[in-house]
């Protein structure tokens, strides 16, 4: 999987993202992160962050994925977990800004 950076939310769920500087740095609530290495000029935003859960389904132990967002307004982490805010640039989980429309084609929202 290589390295990655974590987001720990208040019950302490790490969070994964390959926005930043993959130093496997760790980051909470109120933390000031690394600027974008490509987009240094956006500070306020989501990224895609993926966290793992265990849960048991008919009595089978099962690893599911989670996937979500972080707010991040001047470039300081506010939030984890977050339902997305179109309101604000979409990083993907590597650190690539999806450009007009990319977000709608990718939710399926072209009509």
């Amino acid at each position: 999987m290589g390295m990655f950076d974590s987001l720990y939310d208040s019950d302490e769920r790490e969070w994964q993202t390959k926005a930043y500087e993959n130093q496997l740095a760790a980051y909470r609530q109120g933390d000031v992160l690394p600027e974008l290495e490509h987009h240094p000029d956006i500070t306020d935003y989501q990224v895609e962050i993926l966290s793992g859960k265990d849960v048991v389904e008919n009595g089978e132990l099962k690893h599911m994925y989670l996937d979500s967002f972080a707010t991040v307004i001047g470039n300081k982490l506010i939030s984890i977990h977050d339902p997305r805010n179109r309101n604000l640039p979409r990083i993907s989980y590597s650190g690539d800004l999806y450009v007009s429309g990319a977000e709608d084609a990718l939710e399926g929202d072209l009509g």
